[in-house]
């Protein structure tokens, strides 16, 4: 009788998922399609996309140069062993002299956006753009490939879909590269390359069993009873994101007289939402402070298609700093209450809002396995996204480098794994999750979310972990580019400017010219944790990285 009920069970459980099978493949993901792309405004740019493009090639020049002008000097040591990372980053251009070495350079930046179609007798296949890789350097990019390009990245549009202010603005970057550094494309359009254009192409999620769903309910339901039994308070904001608050241990009752600044805690693309990351914050997150956890639903494997946008999350932070803290830009009568963010992976990217959002109030970040940092390279929407429909060496940061840097993952690290190893669980369970790809296509701004260092106010502390077996970020570019940082602002006069003259500085950031993007003194200095063997998310279940982080980061907390 029991085993009849239990196959009569089964039966209609099959029969269920072979229908929700076909309604996903037949009208959810043709409905997601047609969905409109829901972006937010250029925040720092307005209609001067060409600044942002001409900031980005700064950045470029600007690392050829630190490359040129810190050279290390040579060992005498033979073994390869003793080849440090630093080293082998110096000499991986120090060969490349302007203009050749940065042409080449721009153009590598460009093609990084390309997946390169291979077909054979017995196979086809899609592999990642590589111009270290001679059999790719046949491979000619022309101007048709460059506008796919340029008009989802500046302009968040096809490029048949261009006004005529921006086509004239899209025309005008080409000048602009051809006139400085020397750069031109043929016309026309290689049918062999495929931009990386994550939010043009069309959604192409792959169909999770609803055992999948399931499971993550669970994994919210159990998240909601843990973070009650430990003392948050759930709310929801007027913007519908929701928030929990866990209140000062003094105060049996929260008010707005505590003198403790609020941590908040952004999480990231993870299944069940908080379950994951709560022995992470019970380990690192102070004891006296309140907690605010903010939850972001569409990226927790719910299949949520509720996406807030940026303004949602900026003004749900600023709504309840009012109402359980005290003004934020509310009134002047009152001293604004300062505030310490955290984010990890995903979670990094609200931070960088709100640091321009409410940057007065910031008094310290820390970022776990940041993606904020570089956004705008190719590197992580080629890991995270389009890494599935390509097949290739599991190892792609190595792949996308030149072959010096493959040199690193055995030798200097001391041990046989590559420094970035295929992570199937990302691609099968994350990346591919209907909800999760409707929120990266048609919500999430990438031009909005990357976080420039020199953009950081003075005042800010800022802490970022990094893994170096990241398998989305490229941990060896964000690194470098920390250095860069660091070492400029070791350069920098030590006065401090004026209150006034920082404000002047931030309304004249769009008309800076490129010499001057090559030349800004960041402020302040990044504390940077390196872990060489971890890999992303490892920060996450190591007890040991929990102690580390909280003692690093705790310090007149």
């Amino acid at each position: 009788m029991i085993s009849l009920l239990c196959l009569r069970l089964l039966a209609i459980y099959f029969l269920t998922e072979i229908g929700v099978y076909i309604y996903f493949y037949k009208i959810l993901v043709p409905w997601a399609n047609t969905k409109p792309i829901a972006l937010p405004d250029y925040r720092d740019w307005g209609r001067n996309r060409d600044k942002l493009f001409q900031r980005i090639v700064g950045r470029l020049e600007r690392t050829i140069d630190w490359k040129q002008k810190h050279q290390y000097q040579k060992t005498t040591k033979s073994s390869s062993s003793s080849t440090s990372l630093d080293h082998l980053l110096e000499n991986e251009t120090s060969n490349l002299k302007k203009p050749e070495g940065f042409t080449f350079m721009l153009q590598s930046f460009l093609q990084s956006f390309f997946l390169h179609d291979c077909t054979s007798s017995s196979k086809s296949f899609k592999v990642r753009y590589n111009p270290y890789d001679k059999e790719h350097t046949n491979v000619e990019m022309k101007k048709g490939d460059i506008d796919a390009l340029t008009s989802w990245a500046f302009f968040k549009k096809k490029f048949s879909e261009l006004e005529p202010w921006e086509l004239k603005m899209n025309e005008d970057m080409y000048k602009w590269m051809e006139r400085t550094h020397g750069v031109t494309f043929k016309s026309g359009k290689n049918e062999n390359l495929q931009p990386c254009l994550i939010n043009v192409d069309p959604i192409q999620s792959s169909y999770k069993p609803l055992v999948f769903y399931f499971i993550t309910i669970f994994m919210n339901g159990l998240s909601f009873l843990l973070l009650k039994l430990n003392g948050f308070q759930l709310y929801t904001a007027s913007t519908g994101v929701r928030y929990w608050l866990r209140s000062s241990p003094e105060e049996e009752v929260y008010s707005k007289l505590s003198k403790k600044m609020p941590f908040i805690f952004f999480h990231g693309i993870a299944p069940g939402g908080y379950l994951l990351y709560l022995p992470l914050l019970w380990g690192i997150l102070p004891e006296r402070n309140p907690i605010l956890l903010f939850e972001n639903r569409c990226i927790t494997c719910t299949m949520s298609f509720h996406a807030p946008s940026e303004q949602d999350i900026v003004e749900a932070v600023k709504e309840s700093l009012f109402i359980h803290f005290g003004n934020v830009d509310k009134s002047k009568s009152e001293e604004e209450i300062k505030v310490i963010l955290c984010g990890h992976s995903f979670g990094s990217c609200p931070v960088t809002w709100l640091i321009h959002a409410i940057p007065n109030q910031v008094h310290r970040i820390i970022l776990l396995d940041p993606v904020t940092i570089l956004l705008g390279t190719a590197d992580i929407i080629i890991n995270f996204v389009y890494r599935r429909y390509y097949k290739d060496s599991p190892n792609m940061m190595a792949s996308s480098q030149p072959p010096l840097l493959s040199k690193y993952t055995s030798n200097n690290l001391d041990h046989k794994e590559e420094l970035i190893q295929d992570q199937p669980c990302t691609q099968t369970f994350m990346s591919s999750e209907i909800g999760i790809e409707y929120y990266i296509r048609k919500h999430f701004s990438w031009y909005n979310s990357e976080l420039w260092l020199e953009d950081i106010p003075n005042h800010v502390q800022v802490f970022v972990f990094l893994s170096g077996k990241d398998q989305i970020i490229n941990p060896i570019k964000v690194k470098r580019e920390i250095d860069i940082h660091n070492n400029a602002h070791r350069q920098q006069p030590k006065t401090v400017p004026s209150e006034k003259a920082r404000e002047k500085s931030i309304l004249t950031k769009q008309k800076r010219s490129m010499n001057a993007l090559k030349d800004l003194s960041p402020a302040p200095p990044i504390q940077l944790t390196f872990w060489p063997l971890d890999g992303h998310g490892h920060c996450i279940e190591s007890p040991l990285r929990w102690k580390e982080i909280k003692t690093k980061i705790s310090k007149k907390i």
